[in-house]
């Protein structure tokens, strides 16, 4: 249908209601449009600010590409009122949940969506499975949650000593938590807004989201990682940025701990802290000390400030939330070497969707269940690369 059209055939408003809903400003849209690919039609902010305003129409290859940006089915386009939205994630996790922006909200609905489908294409093949991780309320003893869990996930701390770096460590403790039966997502959020999220499906799966930017990379992401674990064991479907508020305060507290007492044992750190010279209390530990201090464990700063305030009374009350307040508006540090544009398409799909997913996809049951079509569109991909990334799926899971 063309510009010049006398009639109205979506709905206006609710065309500038679906993009505010995600706090997307029409030149945000028109940007992530031109990254969508040359699959679909390109968008100006003039020309959207006309469909919304109703003196000009989209054809229908543009609302095609408005529902990849909004993260909405085309229909509600033309809809006289917006659908209401279930709030499927609680973010009592996150300080304010006004301060996530367009692309945070983004990633969670499509967090949302693809763990939702996932859940489905399991019920529909017969591949879903119970995750058989441990359950946890906020008033158990840690030291005995922790042994728990460190026992369930097989960790030693001998077992550093196969990893080469932090990644090493991440992939390690990922595919420890995927054998139990859990989807591990990894996909872009803002650092100083999210660093991570966890949901309980409708028919019992478990999913986990990490941060791909997290500020301290690999070994920030393993924190979240586990952090998030420790919400699936609490039964909550969550979106953190470890600090929380209101009522989650008290849990973002508890499961910081828990991650944290998971990758650096109190004796450990005790005994890292007598090498040091520094096994006293300080009113301040700097940066760089908590550098030297987690170094050997592969972990990040924050397990080192937890430790040290909650484990070992070595720092004061409220230490690591002020870390965490400096740290969330800073840029990344500490990052791989190996950029993410040098991973090729098969490799950086694996990466975000994990080894549980791959694993279902690449079945024999979803093979004959499920459309190319219907797979391109929830892995994002043309339907040209759809069998080679099936492949590489295939090829994980055999490694699992």
């Amino acid at each position: 249908m063309s510009a010049a059209s006398n009639y109205e055939w979506v709905n206006s408003k609710s065309l500038e209601l679906v993009r505010k809903r995600l706090r997307l400003a029409l030149q945000d849209v028109a940007v992530q449009a031109r990254k969508l690919g040359a699959e679909y039609e390109g968008i100006t902010t003039e020309a959207l600010a006309s469909w919304e305003s109703g003196t000009g129409q989209p054809e229908l290859r543009h609302l095609e590409a408005l529902s990849q940006i909004y993260v909405c089915p085309v229909g509600w386009f033309f809809l006289s009122s917006l659908p209401t939205e279930t709030h499927k994630l609680d973010f009592r996790g996150v300080a304010s949940k006004e301060r996530i922006g367009g692309q945070g909200r983004q990633t969670l609905m499509r967090f949302l969506e693809l763990a939702e489908w996932a859940e489905g294409v399991a019920v529909q093949t017969g591949q879903l499975r119970t995750p058989s991780i441990g359950s946890a309320s906020i008033t158990d003893e840690m030291k005995d949650l922790v042994a728990a869990e460190r026992r369930r996930l097989g960790f030693d701390p001998s077992i550093r000593g196969s990893w080469g770096d932090k990644d090493d460590a991440f992939n390690w403790w990922r595919r420890r938590i995927e054998s139990l039966g859990v989807f591990c997502f990894v996909m872009r959020l803002p650092t100083s807004e999210v660093r991570g999220a966890s949901f309980w499906g409708e028919h019992g799966a478990a999913f986990i989201l990490v941060n791909s930017e997290d500020a301290e990379a690999a070994a920030g992401r393993t924190f979240t990682l586990l952090h998030e674990y420790a919400h699936l064991m609490l039964r909550a479907s969550f979106v953190c940025d470890f600090r929380g508020s209101g009522g989650g305060t008290e849990v973002e507290s508890f499961t910081n701990r828990f991650a944290a007492r998971m990758l650096l044992g109190r004796d450990e750190l005790a005994d890292r802290l007598k090498e040091l010279g520094a096994n006293t209390f300080r009113e301040q530990w700097g940066d760089a000390y908590l550098d030297r201090i987690r170094e050997p464990f592969r972990v990040s700063r924050d397990v080192a400030a937890i430790c040290l305030e909650k484990e070992l009374g070595l720092a004061p009350e409220g230490f690591y939330a002020g870390k965490r307040a400096t740290w969330a508006n800073r840029k990344g540090f500490g990052r791989s070497t190996t950029p993410s544009t040098g991973r090729n398409l098969e490799a950086r799909k694996l990466r975000t969707v994990g080894t549980t997913l791959a694993k279902v996809l690449s079945s024999k049951q979803a093979e004959a269940s499920l459309s190319v079509l219907d797979l391109a569109e929830m892995l994002d991909v043309k339907v040209e690369r759809v069998p080679a990334i099936l492949q590489a799926f295939r090829e994980a899971g055999d490694k699992v």
